[in-house]
């Protein structure tokens, strides 16, 4: 009795079906070595010396400031003065980028100086230029008193992350060493591309697939560095800067852009 044996031709795989197994073995490849761990190493200690250092050296993230002079200008000179149904005598600015409101105590010569919900004074925001700070407006003549205040401040947002975002562009650079600049030449200088380059796989597939690792591990890098720092800045200035995510993108465009120059560093040298 003959059976009939039927065989199914297997084809060499489309070049798109060949990308994401190329993706995905050398991004394993980059998760089980020490170049991974030794940039999430960087990013900790670099982040911790940039966070504890100013508070050490006599520079806080906050702190409170008690009966701190205020002192006043006559309303002509001050541009933007809020209209409404008052009379505004004076104004006084608070030196401090961000202040906790409900925290705002002021003194007339020494004599707690009550809100009187809004009839002594408010709270409010003047413009000089780009610079906008805290404003004091007085609804009372206060001329001839001392006015001095006590309040609870803290660091901005913008000048908390601006501290950390300058070693952002180094972070890159680290990440473009690590795992973009010996990425073809060590095939040849290890040898492993003889096992590599005989697989029936275009080469342009595997520089392709080899680069999206690269990048993709050093995103992972680069996302742990700002998932800290929005978590720092949310404990210490309670808030984020308004342009993060924009910060974000800018550092992977540039992130991108440093791998293809370490990839064209790595296809010419001799050595890694």
């Amino acid at each position: 009795m003959m059976t009939d044996e039927h065989s199914s031709p297997h084809g060499v795989p489309a070049d798109l079906a060949q990308l994401p197994t190329v993706w995905r073995y050398e991004l394993l490849k980059y998760l089980r070595s020490w170049r991974l761990y030794a940039s999430i190493a960087i990013v900790v200690l670099v982040m911790a010396l940039l966070y504890l250092l100013p508070p050490l050296l006599g520079e806080p993230y906050s702190g409170s400031d008690t009966e701190t002079r205020i002192w006043t200008i006559p309303t002509g000179s001050v541009p933007d003065i809020p209209s409404g149904p008052f009379t505004v005598y004076a104004v006084g600015t608070i030196n401090r980028s961000q202040i906790d409101v409900d925290s705002l105590v002021l003194y007339k010569d020494g004599v707690e100086y009550p809100f009187a919900n809004g009839t002594n004074w408010f709270l409010g925001e003047v413009s000089y230029g780009s610079v906008t700070v805290y404003t004091v407006v007085f609804l009372q003549d206060i001329s001839g008193s001392v006015i001095t205040a006590s309040y609870d401040w803290y660091i901005s947002p913008e000048s908390f992350m601006t501290l950390f975002l300058n070693f952002a562009s180094f972070l890159i650079i680290i990440c473009a060493t690590f795992f973009g600049a010996d990425a073809i030449v060590s095939e040849f200088q290890n040898r492993t591309g003889y096992l590599v380059f005989p697989n029936p796989i275009k080469r342009s597939v595997l520089f392709i697939g080899k680069f999206c690792a690269s990048v993709t591990a050093g995103l992972l890098v680069v996302t742990l560095f700002y998932v800290v720092l929005i978590a720092l800045s949310m404990v210490s200035a309670r808030g984020i800067d308004d342009d993060t995510l924009l910060s974000f993108a800018y550092a992977v465009e540039y992130l991108v852009a440093a791998m293809a120059v370490a990839y064209l560093i790595s296809s010419i040298l001799k050595g890694s």
